[in-house]
């Protein structure tokens, strides 16, 4: 099966802070699909990035907790009312836990958190290895970066 350029994934190995807001977004919506096809059997099970994270639901839930964490720094909710659509899975790792819940109180950063990522299957682990950016210039470029997609053509360079 053939997938685009632009193929779904998770930036495992990018701190959420650093994300722009297309990127942070986008991220967590596939989280939501990667879970449903790996903890499920629905959905895109056979996409490349499915495959790297059978087995490991548990992984996506944290991914998904940590991109959670920030939007709710971005786009702060009131008390209680989070993320409405949580991913849950009852026998997560309990370190897992309690990454997540200390990353989204300010209590570790995100190089604190001991976890083995699978590598991408496509050769890039973070937006700006794959445009072939600094993690400097990518931040720098902000939501601008959007503007920077539109410029070459509304594609990513394809690696």
């Amino acid at each position: 099966m053939m997938y685009n350029a632009n193929p779904m994934r998770l930036w495992a190995a990018a701190d959420p802070r650093l994300l722009c807001r297309k990127h942070l977004l986008g991220e967590h919506l596939e989280a939501h699909m990667l879970f449903r096809a790996v903890h499920d059997g629905a959905g895109w099970i056979h996409h490349p990035e499915a495959k790297r994270f059978e087995g490991r639901p548990d992984l996506i839930v944290l991914r998904h907790e940590l991109l959670v964490s920030e939007m709710l720094v971005r786009w702060p909710k009131p008390p209680g009312e989070g993320d409405r659509t949580p991913l849950t899975w009852n026998v997560m790792d309990i370190d897992h836990i309690g990454y997540a819940t200390a990353y989204r109180h300010g209590m570790i950063g995100f190089d604190d958190i001991d976890v083995s990522w699978p590598p991408s299957p496509f050769g890039a682990d973070t937006p700006w290895d794959r445009d072939g950016m600094t993690m400097e210039q990518y931040v720098a470029l902000g939501d601008s970066w959007n503007a920077l997609e539109h410029k070459n053509g509304g594609t990513h360079a394809a690696r």
